[in-house]
């Protein structure tokens, strides 16, 4: 096995041993049996927000469906640099999963919490947008270093 594949190898399990931690803090928040911690949580993200210039139209819920998507975020971005042959349906439908056995699990163990359909879409499209995020760098990344390589080669050919 050549350097290049052994350092990807290994590049990997850090980006995996990154989601498996993430999931895990993310799990304990998602299915925290209050409803109310995470509620005052969105309120008060929703006062700095408006204290702060954020949107007049936006409302406390709104803010919730936009913490949803963000705290999925990352997901998806770890688990594209973790197995980057993945396309980003492919996070998008993992986040998906992911999020249905949340509210699933809200839904059967936690009589406190009620799962809404809202929060399974905007966890799904968090886990997306993590993974264009990380096409978008990686092309951009690809993109400099032929162009890079190329600049190179013809200062050699000179």
């Amino acid at each position: 096995m050549g350097e290049g594949k052994t350092a990807r190898f290994g590049t990997s399990w850090l980006w995996l041993a990154a989601l498996v931690a993430y999931t895990g803090v993310g799990a304990v928040l998602l299915l925290w049996p209050n409803g109310w911690t995470l509620n005052r949580i969105n309120v008060d993200v929703y006062v700095f927000l408006r204290g702060n210039g954020g949107p007049l139209w936006a409302t406390p819920e709104d803010v919730a469906v936009a913490l949803n998507c963000l705290i999925f975020i990352p997901a998806g971005a770890f688990l594209s640099l973790a197995l980057p042959r993945l396309r980003w349906w492919h996070v998008a439908a993992a986040g998906f999963g992911l999020s249905l056995s949340v509210e699933v699990a809200q839904w059967a163990l936690l009589p406190g919490r009620s799962p809404e359909v809202i929060d399974l879409v905007a966890n799904t499209l968090g886990a997306a947008l993590g993974a264009v995020i990380v096409a978008g760098v990686r092309g951009w990344s690809l993109r400099r270093s032929r162009s890079s390589s190329d600049r190179h080669q013809s200062r050699q050919h000179k």
